[in-house]
């Protein structure tokens, strides 16, 4: 097993077997089939907060994310994880820290482990103990 780096957590190969990634949808959009990653790789065992994507800001690399509208946690709250944020900030800031991006499959496999389970805690549906619910209409982007 490989060493991560401080803060990153190790994730195996699916081995040859694979797993299925994405799920049954009306749309169509997201057809499971089974994936196979043949390597290891790091990934934060956290998410980004608000502090450390203001680092990338006062270096100038990052755009500052949507400041408007209820919920933000850029600059307020440091350590909240950052949000209002799109695929093309986070990239960007990944490559301020010498870091890139998890492809799809290793967000699923990491996110997953790839064992079926329909929810992170297992297959029951989301209720308050489970998942964190915002009460009140949300915004679109």
């Amino acid at each position: 097993m490989p060493a991560c780096p401080a803060g990153e957590i190790y994730v195996p190969p699916t081995g040859p077997e694979g797993f299925r990634m994405g799920v049954e949808r009306k749309s169509g959009f997201d057809t499971p089939h089974r994936v196979v990653l043949t390597k290891p790789f790091c990934m934060d065992a956290t998410e980004v907060t608000a502090g450390a994507y203001a680092e990338c800001v006062k270096a100038g690399k990052c755009a500052e994310p949507r400041l408007w509208g209820l919920w933000s946690t850029y600059p307020g709250l440091p350590d909240h994880p950052v949000n209002k944020v799109d695929w093309n900030h986070s990239r960007i800031y990944c490559e301020f820290r010498g870091k890139s991006l998890p492809t799809e499959a290793q967000w699923e496999w990491a996110a997953t482990g790839g064992d079926g389970r329909k929810w992170a805690w297992g297959n029951e549906e989301p209720d308050c103990d489970r998942a964190d619910f915002t009460p009140g209409p949300l915004e679109t982007w």
